[in-house]
């Protein structure tokens, strides 16, 4: 559920930022009270309210003004993440759940699931997810992969491989559910470098292969230039071009990946 995902991740960057807030707010220590403030011309006046009375704050205070002004902005900014963190937990709680997670919690009912959906309806896409295609025997052969850090392999895929984050797990379902035949971390060795691409896979109609890396931390300094720099640099100069042979999707903590995401990139290049 492509809307309930996001969601979810939208709460978790508002708690993020609520609690950031809070710390900030802490750290402050600010004045008792509260300011109010009148506009006068090109002037403001500005008051103190306290539970007993309303004081008027002389225009040579101003240390004290912009504590109270920044207490007022924290304590409004703090008031809209609850508020909207509220909301959201309203509709995570009322929504439906992914019917996905039938797939994902039974996997030995499957294929008794999958194969009774194709009786019951009669979809397009559906029908090519899981009728043979001439690029399955390449995707279902062995292939060397990598053999680092095998116990990260932790989230299973609905086609029932396990990868190493949720953000590859949902660009795994994606192709999946399209019909797009995909092999995980193939050896790819280009000059003295041995690469794992997170996936390589190949257009539905043409049998063009791509290589498609997710590159997930782009807010971290050091993963910029150990990885994805090290990896962009190299990929171009061994001729994998972004848009033509090679595909890329990214996030920070600030943008996370969704579904939508991978589909795009799905139906503009592997469609």
């Amino acid at each position: 559920m492509v809307i309930k995902e996001i969601m979810q991740h939208e709460k978790h960057r508002l708690e993020e930022q609520l609690n950031s807030m809070k710390k900030n707010y802490d750290r402050n220590s600010f004045p008792k009270g509260k300011i109010s403030f009148s506009k006068n011309g090109n002037t403001y006046k500005f008051y103190i309210i306290t539970d007993t009375e309303r004081t008027y704050i002389p225009a040579k205070e101003k240390e004290l003004i912009q504590k109270l002004l920044q207490k007022r902005y924290y304590d409004q900014k703090i008031e809209s993440y609850q508020k909207e963190i509220h909301a959201l937990d309203l509709y995570l709680r009322r929504s439906p759940t992914d019917p996905d997670d039938l797939l994902r919690n039974h996997p030995s009912l499957k294929k008794i699931i999958l194969n009774q959906s194709l009786n019951m309806i009669n979809v397009t896409d559906t029908t090519a997810i899981f009728s043979d295609s001439p690029d399955k025997e390449w995707a279902q052969s062995d292939y060397e992969k990598s053999s680092n850090h095998p116990e990260k392999l932790i989230i299973e895929t609905l086609k029932g491989d396990f990868v190493r984050s949720k953000s590859e797990s949902m660009i795994a379902d994606e192709l999946y559910r399209y019909g797009i035949q995909y092999r995980y971390e193939e050896k790819l060795i280009i000059g003295n470098d041995i690469f794992y691409p997170d996936f390589t896979t190949k257009n539905k109609r043409t049998g063009k292969k791509y290589i498609w890396e997710h590159f997930g931390k782009m807010d971290d300094i050091r993963y910029l230039d150990n990885n994805y720099l090290y990896k962009i640099n190299r990929y171009v100069k061994a001729g994998y071009i972004p848009g033509i042979n090679f595909l890329a999707t990214y996030e920070d903590k600030q943008n996370p990946f969704y579904p939508a995401k991978a589909s795009q990139i799905i139906n503009q290049y592997l469609l």
